[in-house]
This record gives structure tokens, C-alpha cells and sequence, in this order.
């Protein structure tokens, strides 16, 4: 069964992420093509390939792997706390972002959701990734969601050890009170919750974005969300 493209897209994706954006290759691109030049191909890149893994995952065949209920509602659960996670990182000042090394040469550079986790979009990609793989139960949606979720579990490692490599002292100074798991260092007592510099807006942007997906989710997919919610048997 035709399963290669959405395999190669997927590891591309991957690589693309990992291997190229946090590795020695990333630097050898920047020498030639500056930063600018390579946060241009970059982005370009990352969202033709993504064009491509959601194009090869629609015409993929159905293989069901495990038996899915009906009442299966996890993705329904946990895709407004991936939202507000999504809105909050490309919202807040990021210290691990593209271009945010400003922020993170502060002397507090974990602020708002920083304080929960310092990789907040890679979070919401774990959530969005794992909780829709499980519902799914098939082989296109296993290499799929598989390809993101592994993306977003390396992501954060690769992220910090190039930060790492650019401003020890910086970065040293960040992850002594953030964590990569969310709540962390919360738990730890390594920081504390501050919802009020997450602020309303961006906790309501997160719930209207997830109530967009919502109604959209059949077009977007191709797959309606009755078909998880006991209205359709699976």
C-alpha cells in the first residue's frame, strides 16, 4: 500500500527540524546566507513540507491498527490547553524562539508561560500529536501525528543546546528556572504561576482558536469530529 509519501514527508520534517534547524548544518547555512537567509529558507521549507505531510496524509489508505471507541473524546479535552499553549508562544516575548536572544539575555527572561514551560509550542505540538495518533488508530495517522510528535519530543533538546552553544551564561540562567515538561519547574520550586502575565487575552485567542479548529476540523481533515464523539460508530 502507498504509504511512501507521507513516510518521506514526515522525515523530512523531521530532519528538517532537528537534524538541519539544530544541528552543524544550521550554522554552515548562516555563514553563507546570513541569519535572515536562513530563517527565510526555514520557514518557507517547513511550511511546504507540513503542505505536503496533511496533502499525502488525505490520500493515504485506511489501515486500522487498534480498535478506537466511540466515545473516544481526548483530542475534544486536551485541544484547548494546546491552543492557549500555541496562541501564548508565538504571543509572548520568547526567549527560545528565532530572534529572541534579546529576551534571553534578561535577567528574567521566563515570564508567563515561560514560568509553565520554556518550549511552549513544541507542548502544544506533544498534545496535538499524541491525543489525535491515539484516536485514530490507523497507520497514515501513525506516520502522520507520529512524524510531529517525534519532531516536538527532540525539538526541545535540539532548541536548547543551540541556545546553549550561542549564550551559556544566558541559557544557564533560563533553564535553572524553567522546564521543558510542563509545570516542572513549578512543581520544583524553581518558579511559580503568574496567570496574570499570561493574561486574558491570549487565554481567551487560545479558546477562540480551538473553537475555529473546531468547527473547521472537517474540513481541514476530511474527518468529522462525530466520528470520535459516539454520534457515528468508528
Amino acid at each position: 500500500m502507498a504509504y511512501w509519501e507521507i513516510t518521506l514527508s514526515s522525515l523530512l520534517f523531521f530532519a528538517l527540524h532537528v537534524g538541519i534547524a539544530g544541528g552543524p548544518a544550521r550554522q554552515k547555512i548562516v555563514d553563507r546566507l546570513a541569519e535572515k537567509g536562513f530563517q527565510t529558507i526555514f520557514s518557507v521549507a517547513s511550511v511546504l513540507l507540513l503542505i505536503w505531510m496533511i496533502t499525502a496524509y488525505r490520500s493515504a489508505p485506511e489501515m486500522k491498527l487498534w480498535f478506537v471507541p466511540a466515545f473516544m473524546w481526548l483530542p475534544v479535552l486536551l485541544m484547548p490547553i494546546a491552543c492557549i499553549l500555541n496562541v501564548c508562544a508565538y504571543s509572548s516575548p520568547n526567549p527560545t524562539a528565532i530572534g529572541g536572544g534579546k529576551v534571553l539575555k534578561e535577567q528574567d527572561p521566563a515570564k508567563g508561560i515561560f514560568r509553565i514551560t520554556r518550549h511552549p509550542l513544541m507542548a502544544a505540538i506533544t498534545i496535538f500529536s499524541a491525543s489525535h495518533m491515539l484516536v485514530a488508530g490507523e497507520l497514515s495517522a501513525l506516520i502522520f501525528f507520529g512524524g510531529l510528535l517525534l519532531t516536538a519530543a527532540f525539538g526541545p533538546v535540539s532548541i536548547d543546546k543551540k541556545l546553549r552553544g550561542r549564550n551559556a551564561e544566558s541559557f544557564e540562567r533560563l533553564a535553572a528556572v524553567t522546564s521543558i515538561i510542563p509545570f516542572g519547574a513549578i512543581l520544583q520550586g524553581r518558579n511559580k504561576l503568574a496567570l496574570s502575565e499570561i493574561g486574558m487575552m491570549r487565554l481567551g485567542g487560545g479558546v477562540l482558536l480551538y473553537v475555529v479548529f473546531l468547527f473547521a476540523h472537517e474540513y481541514l481533515s476530511g474527518i468529522p469530529l462525530t466520528q470520535f464523539t459516539g454520534a457515528v460508530p468508528v
